[in-house]
């Protein structure tokens, strides 16, 4: 499942996690070209035991770019769990408007389905590691929570696709 992109256009995804633990994890952009073949990945890095963070990327879409998935993933060294809320797909880059957007929880505006959650994740793909949580929620009381399988050693965490499906 992926949502629609426009080839050479500016995009600004903005997303809340709060990771506790250790290790890397990142949120970011996949960008698929007509022959489902990935063109490129534009990451944002995450900052561990800080409580909720609003995080933002503005990417342009390459030229054979026409479809998209946003993306939470844990690195090999990710030890701990991962709560994700409020993410928002805009086509423009302005960082401002995005934030501004999603606070104020306009769905017309974003290219993404349920992204608080409060729908019971819906139009979103959850990875076998997730688990929608109806409480601990950044701005309401849903979010999407992704835990390190085996919190006793640290051991690679595949890429988890979230995917908005048109």
């Amino acid at each position: 499942p992926s949502f629609t992109l426009k080839p050479e256009t500016l995009y600004t995804l903005t997303f809340w996690i709060k990771v506790d633990g250790g290790g890397n994890f990142q949120g970011g952009l996949r960008e698929i070209d007509g022959g489902n073949k990935t063109l490129t990945y534009t990451w944002q890095k995450t900052r561990n035991n800080v409580g909720w963070v609003e995080y933002a990327l503005v990417a342009k879409t390459r030229a054979g770019a026409v479809k998209g998935e946003v993306y939470f993933q844990g690195l090999e060294d990710f030890l701990g769990q991962a709560w994700i809320d409020d993410v928002c797909l805009v086509e423009g880059g302005d960082l401002e408007t995005a934030k501004k957007r999603t606070a104020a929880r306009k769905p017309a505006t974003n290219l993404l389905e349920d992204p608080g959650f409060e729908l019971g994740g819906k139009g979103w793909s959850l990875p076998v590691e997730g688990r929608l949580s109806a409480a601990g929620g950044n701005a309401g009381p849903a979010c999407l929570v992704i835990d390190n399988p085996d919190r006793k050693k640290k051991s690679p965490i595949a890429a988890y696709t979230l995917s908005d499906i048109p």
